[in-house]
């Protein structure tokens, strides 16, 4: 009796019931994971976007027809060369088969002439080295030069040719029979970018003036390594033609 006193309504016994959690949702179970993990899905989708844009651009990359140098001691600015390569464009030929001509104008600024200074010597920096991987490789055959830079390219040894296709000696002087200025080339002296809606009139009124200043010529390949390269000579011709149409007009 004693023991059935101590035990009358004392209930379940609850010290060993199990403590049990109903199982998580799915949408739990995608909230707890949200949390813990949202930075990495983040990056994760970055880097697919990313890598998705470079492919794209790799797809719809189209190679140049044509690529052209210019020297100058001053840059200029991209809508100006994208204007510039729009008119090359007019008279060029679709070599590569691909449906458009397609000139990409490479600009390197380096400034050669003494009391010049260097405005930024990254940019120096940058456009020597790319310049020397042009002139190793033949990307450019035509050349737009402001006078320092030919003149800099000569003392460096890099040879042009006459402008009528003709080698100089080793040791010629005769410049000018190797470079035509600007203003002289029939189909390059009336340039003129259309006016756009961000242009600046001012800055580009003095891009026009300077090109008053540059010439174009060919560099050499006959007696170069390049000459031996394959497919050398057909981009060679093909430059040379769009060259003296940009001269003669014709």
């Amino acid at each position: 009796m004693a023991r059935d006193r101590y035990l009358w309504n004392a209930g379940e016994e609850t010290i060993h019931r199990e403590n049990r959690q109903p199982p998580p949702s799915k949408k739990s179970k995608w909230e707890n994971f949200w949390y813990y993990h949202k930075a990495h899905v983040a990056i994760v989708l970055i880097v697919a976007l990313l890598a998705g844009e470079f492919i794209r651009e790799m797809v719809l990359k189209r190679e140049p027809d044509y690529e052209v140098a210019l020297l100058t001691q001053s840059g200029y600015s991209d809508r100006f060369l994208t204007a510039l390569e729009s008119e090359l464009e007019k008279y060029g030929t679709d070599l590569n088969k691909d449906g458009r001509v397609l000139v990409q104008v490479n600009s390197y600024v380096i400034v050669t002439q003494k009391g010049v200074q260097v405005q930024d010597p990254n940019v120096q920096i940058a456009s020597v080295a790319r310049f020397s991987v042009d002139l190793q490789n033949g990307h450019s055959m035509i050349y737009l030069t402001d006078d320092a830079n030919f003149q800099e390219i000569r003392k460096q040894g890099e040879a042009f040719t006459y402008v009528d296709g003709s080698l100089p000696a080793k040791n010629a002087k005769d410049d000018g029979n190797m470079r035509v200025p600007w203003e002289k080339c029939r189909l390059l002296a009336d340039f003129r970018p259309k006016p756009g809606e961000e242009a600046n009139a001012a800055e580009e009124a003095r891009a026009v003036q300077s090109l008053k200043g540059l010439s174009i010529s060919m560099r050499a390949i006959e007696g170069t390594p390049l000459a031996e390269k394959e497919g050398i000579r057909e981009y060679y011709t093909a430059s040379r033609r769009l060259f003296e149409k940009l001269i003669y007009g014709r």
